[in-house]
Parts: C-alpha cells; structure tokens; sequence
C-alpha cells in the first residue's frame, strides 16, 4: 500500500505566487518583457553584487546566500534568452 504524501494547506498557499496578478500568470512573457525594459543583465549583476556587498563577512548565511544569488541569476539569464528567442519566434512567424 502506498503511503500518501500530506501537504499542509500552509505549504501549498506558499506555493503560489505572491507578486504575478492573474494576468501575469495568464500571460508571464509580459514580466519577463517589464523587467528586461527596465533592468539589462549588466544592470542585473550590479545589483546583486552590491546585495552581496552588503552582507557581513562573518555572516553564517553568506555562502547560502552567495549559492542563492548564483542560481538567481542564472534563472535570470535563462529568462532572458527565453524571452529573446521568443521575440525572434515572433518576428519571423510575421
């Protein structure tokens, strides 16, 4: 017999988004495009190298932090190229 998984109605809440609205979540390009016309990745790596900058160095959560914010950003470069690729689908199916 197999054992069901039980998944608190907390962890299933904190599942979801808390910033997309409902057009975002039905349309997630857009927020890729909105952050990309305000943020390059040059402007991207400033910001979180001056987030890690702000880190104390004695700091125990810094390398889970530095771990974090290596994976974010390749999340965001990731997006990036997704949302180039889907621009270029776009132009050329025209």
């Amino acid at each position: 017999m197999r054992k069901k998984n039980h998944v608190s109605p907390k962890k299933v809440w904190l599942e979801k988004p808390f910033r997309l609205t409902v057009g975002e979540m039905k349309n997630p390009l857009s927020v890729l495009k909105g952050f990309f016309n305000i943020y390059d990745l040059v402007n991207v790596n400033d910001h979180i190298g001056k987030l890690l900058n702000s880190f104390p160095d004695a700091d125990p959560e810094l390398l889970d932090t530095i771990e974090f914010t290596q994976d974010l950003e390749k999340l965001i470069e990731a997006n990036h190229f997704l949302l180039k690729k889907s621009t270029k689908k776009t132009r050329t199916s025209q």
